[in-house]
């Protein structure tokens, strides 16, 4: 596991080249409010190099790195490994993207998206597609929670904890 949380990244290819070469076997990465020197796209392609390889990812980028422009949660996560963990904090991630990620993640155990809407629709899929899920920690939009619910009581029997939001549930 490697842990870069608020950490500010000299070098994040030599970063990723030596994980990569020391840590063929690495399966966890914690990113939180970690900031590259070089605010420019390259680091982020290095990035999601490392992202294909992990089981744990818990990223949530800083303040600053989203005031500097728009990150592409789809470049980063695009080619993402099965998961057995996904925490996404503070970063909306595109339909699409959450949808390939998911697909690939079936044994996803823990999944946390705070901070970015998530709608019905999208935990609904989660909670069908990934039965093993114990923990589900999100922030919704909608004002009608209940189907989404509804879904993760059906499918996700192993659940221990579910955390919803700024949710509506009638």
């Amino acid at each position: 596991a490697i842990d870069v949380s608020n950490c500010i990244l000299l070098d994040v290819n030599s970063l990723v080249d030596d994980l990569s070469r020391l840590c063929p076997k690495l399966e966890s990465c914690t990113a939180n409010q970690f900031l590259p020197a070089a605010m420019a796209s390259a680091p982020y392609s290095v990035l999601a190099e490392m992202f294909a390889h992990l089981k744990k990812l818990h990223f949530a980028p800083s303040v600053m790195l989203l005031s500097s422009g728009p990150v592409s949660a789809d470049s980063l996560f695009g080619r993402c490994a099965p998961l057995v963990e996904l925490s996404l904090n503070h970063l909306a991630v595109s339909d699409v993207t959450l949808w390939r990620i998911i697909q690939r993640s079936v044994h996803l155990r823990v999944f946390r998206y705070i901070g970015s809407n998530i709608s019905t629709a999208r935990m609904v899929h989660i909670a069908t597609r990934c039965a093993d899920l114990r923990e589900i920690d999100v922030t919704c939009i909608e004002y009608n929670a209940d189907t989404a619910v509804i879904a993760v009581a059906k499918h996700c029997t192993k659940l221990n904890t579910l955390t919803l939001r700024n949710c509506t549930i009638h």
